[in-house]
C-alpha cells in the first residue's frame, strides 16, 4: 500500500506543480472578468456531468464487490459493456438537452457569440472525453494500477496546462476554450489504450433500465454536488457580478490543486477499505480499523491543508488583481478539510453490504440546502464571496456531523470512542486558529502550526515512519 501511495502521490505532486503554474498564468492574462466568464462554462460542464445519473459510481461499487467473488474476471468485460451501453444512452440524451438549453440562452450572450459558441462546443467535447474514460479509470483503481494512474494524471496535467497557457497568452479566453478539451482527450486515449479499448456497445433498454435503477442512489447523492457547486456560482452571478465569480473561481481552482494530494491517498485506500467492508464477518470488526485509519488521516489532512493555508498569502504578489481570492481560499481549505472526514463513514454507508447510500445522499442534500441558505443570507448582508465560502464551510461541517452521528448509532454495533471525534475537532480547531491570526507574518504561523502539529501527532508520526521502513 505504501508503494501504491508513493506512485500515486508522485503523480499528484507533478500535477499540482503544473496546475499551480496554470492557476497563476491563465488568470493573470485573462483578468477577473474574463476568468469569471470562463467559469460560466464550467457550470455547463457540471450540468453535463450531473446527467451521468450516478452510473460511474454504481459501476465502481458493483465491480469492487464482483472482484471479491469467484470467476470475477470472466464477468468483468460483460458487466463493463452493460454499464458502458447504459452510459452512452444517457449521455446522448443529456447532450441533446444541453444543446437545446444552450440555444435557449443564446440571445443573452449574442454580443459575445463567438466566445459562447466555442465555449459550448469545447465543453461538450471535454464532457464526451471524460465520460468515455470514466469507466476505464474506475477499472484501473479497482485493479490498483496506481503507477499507471500517476503517469496518466501527470500527462493530462502537463498537456492541459501547456495548451491552456499558450491559449491564454496568444488568444485570451478564445484560446483557452479552444485548447480546453486537449487534456481530457489525451487522458481518455491513454486510459482506453491500457484497459483494452472502448467497451462494446449493445442497445438494450431493459438492461440499461436495471442499471439506472441501481445507480439512482448514487445519482441522488450527486444532487448535493450539483447544488453545492452550481448554486455557489449562480448566487454570485445573480446577486453580485461576473468579476466576483472570477475571484471565487480562482480560489476554487487553487483549492483543486490541494484536493489532488488528498485524492491520491483516497484512491489508494478505497479499494482495500471496500474489500475489508465486504469481507468482514461482522460490522463490529470494522470499528478499530475505522478509528485507527481516521486518526492517521486526520494528521495528513491537517498537514496538507495548513501548509496550503499559510503559503496562500504568497498569491497576493503573483496575482495582485485577485487579492479578494486569498481570504476565500483560506475558508475553502478549512471547508475542504471538514469534508474529508466523511471518507470512511461515506464509504461504509454507500457499500452494498450496509446499503445506506440513500441516507448519505439525504445528508448531502440537507447540507447543500444549508449551503444555499447561509450563502444567500450572508451575501445580502454584504459579505459577498466570503459569505459563499462560509456557506460551503457550514454545509461540509453539517455533512460530517450527520455522518458521524448516523454510523455511531445506526450502523456500527460497537460505539466509536471519543478519540475518534477528537481526530475531527483537532484539525478544524487548528485551522480556525490560523484563520483568526491570518494577518500575522508567515513565519509566526508556520512555527505555531508545526509546534501544534508535533504535539498532536508525534505518536502517529512514529507509527508512519516504522510502517514505511517495514514496507519499502
Amino acid at each position: 500500500m505504501v508503494k501504491d501511495f508513493l506512485y500515486n502521490f508522485s503523480g499528484r505532486i507533478g500535477s499540482v506543480l503544473i496546475g499551480f503554474v496554470r492557476s497563476i498564468i491563465v488568470p493573470r492574462f485573462l483578468g477577473p472578468e474574463m476568468y469569471g466568464l470562463l467559469s460560466l462554462f464550467g457550470l455547463f460542464r457540471i450540468f453535463l456531468g450531473f446527467l451521468d445519473l450516478g452510473i460511474s459510481n454504481a459501476y465502481y461499487h458493483h465491480m469492487a464487490d464482483l472482484r471479491v467473488k469467484k470467476n470475477a474476471n470472466k464477468n468483468f468485460q460483460t458487466e463493463t459493456s452493460k454499464y458502458f451501453s447504459a452510459q452512452v444512452l444517457v449521455n446522448v440524451c443529456g447532450i441533446i438537452l444541453a444543446i437545446i438549453a444552450a440555444i435557449f440562452f443564446y440571445p443573452k450572450y449574442e454580443k459575445q457569440s463567438a466566445i459562447y459558441i466555442i465555449g459550448i462546443c469545447s465543453t461538450i467535447v471535454s464532457h464526451c472525453a471524460l465520460r468515455l474514460q470514466s469507466l476505464a479509470r474506475q477499472q484501473t483503481i479497482i485493479e490498483k494500477r496506481f503507477k499507471l494512474i500517476a503517469a496518466i494524471l501527470l500527462l493530462e496535467s502537463f498537456a492541459g496546462s501547456l495548451f491552456a497557457m499558450i491559449g491564454a497568452i496568444l488568444y485570451s479566453i478564445i484560446g483557452v476554450l479552444i485548447f480546453q478539451p486537449v487534456e481530457h482527450v489525451v487522458s481518455c486515449i491513454a486510459y482506453l489504450k491500457k484497459t483494452g479499448g472502448v467497451p462494446s456497445f449493445k442497445f438494450d433498454l431493459m438492461k440499461s433500465y436495471r442499471i439506472l435503477k441501481n445507480s439512482f442512489c448514487y445519482f441522488y447523492g450527486s444532487l448535493s454536488f450539483v447544488i453545492l457547486r452550481y448554486s455557489d456560482s449562480v448566487l454570485i452571478v445573480s446577486l453580485l457580478n461576473v468579476e466576483s465569480l472570477g475571484y471565487y473561481a480562482l480560489a476554487q481552482a487553487i483549492n483543486g490543486n490541494v484536493k489532488l494530494f488528498v485524492h491520491s491517498i483516497h484512491d489508494v485506500l478505497t479499494p482495500d477499505a471496500t474489500a475489508r467492508i465486504a469481507k468482514a464477518e461482522k460490522v463490529t470488526d470494522l470499528v478499530v480499523d475505522i478509528e485507527n485509519q481516521s486518526r492517521l488521516l486526520s494528521g495528513v489532512y491537517l498537514f496538507i491543508s495548513a501548509n496550503a493555508f499559510i503559503l496562500s498569502s504568497i498569491l497576493i504578489y503573483l496575482l495582485p488583481r485577485f487579492d479578494d481570492s486569498i481570504a476565500v481560499f483560506k475558508i475553502i481549505v478549512i471547508s475542504l478539510t471538514a469534508s474529508y472526514f466523511t471518507f470512511y463513514p461515506s464509504l461504509l454507508m454507500r457499500s452494498k453490504r450496509i446499503g445506506k447510500a440513500a441516507v448519505y445522499s439525504n445528508f448531502s442534500i440537507i447540507s447543500s440546502i444549508i449551503n444555499v441558505g447561509v450563502s444567500y443570507a450572508l451575501i445580502i448582508r454584504g459579505y459577498d464571496i466570503i459569505g459563499v465560502a462560509i456557506g460551503t464551510l457550514s454545509a461540509n461541517i453539517a455533512t460530517t456531523i450527520l455522518c458521524f452521528f448516523y454510523i455511531h448509532f445506526f450502523v456500527l454495533e460497537k460505539r466509536l470512542s471519543l478519540s475518534y471525534y477528537a481526530s475531527f475537532v483537532g484539525p478544524i480547531a487548528t485551522l480556525g486558529t490560523l484563520f483568526f491570526y491570518r494577518s500575522e507574518p508567515m513565519w509566526v504561523l508556520f512555527i505555531t502550526f508545526y509546534i501544534t502539529f508535533l504535539f498532536l501527532y508525534h505518536r502517529s508520526l512514529k507509527d508512519c515512519i516504522n510502517l514505511i521502513r517495514k514496507r519499502i
